[in-house]
């Protein structure tokens, strides 16, 4: 299985005890089109349900070796003002977690689509 990284809704405790995600917060989503990129949310949506970027460290047999990070600004982001004012986002070290998914479910995330989020 080759690198891939995707951005799919998933639920934050961290966001839901903050109850975001709020009309124009900020996220930072990988899209299949423009790679990391800077969005902002254009409604509140449910408290919790935040994008989050994933992607493959490993497969070995049947399993995915998955590292995962919530994509809300002030959770999983950050950013770095550069010299000329401009702002780099990052996701930050300690925000990426491990898990393991079995390659049916990888499978079934990369094709489930919420209808209702788009990047």
């Amino acid at each position: 299985m080759e690198q891939a990284i995707i951005c799919r809704i998933g639920f934050c405790p961290k966001c839901f005890k903050a109850g975001r995600p709020y009309t124009d917060d900020r996220f930072y989503p990988y899209g299949s089109d423009r790679g990391f990129n800077l969005q902002f949310s254009v409604r509140q949506g449910i408290p919790g349900f935040v994008p989050f970027n994933y992607i493959v460290v490993e497969t070995r047999d049947d399993q995915v070796f998955l590292e995962r990070s919530c994509a809300m600004y002030n959770c999983g982001v950050d950013h770095i003002v550069k010299d000329n004012e401009d702002w780099d986002f990052f996701i930050k070290e300690e925000a990426w977690e491990k898990i393991v998914l079995s390659k049916i479910s990888w499978k079934a995330l990369i094709v489930w689509e919420d209808e209702y989020y788009r990047i």
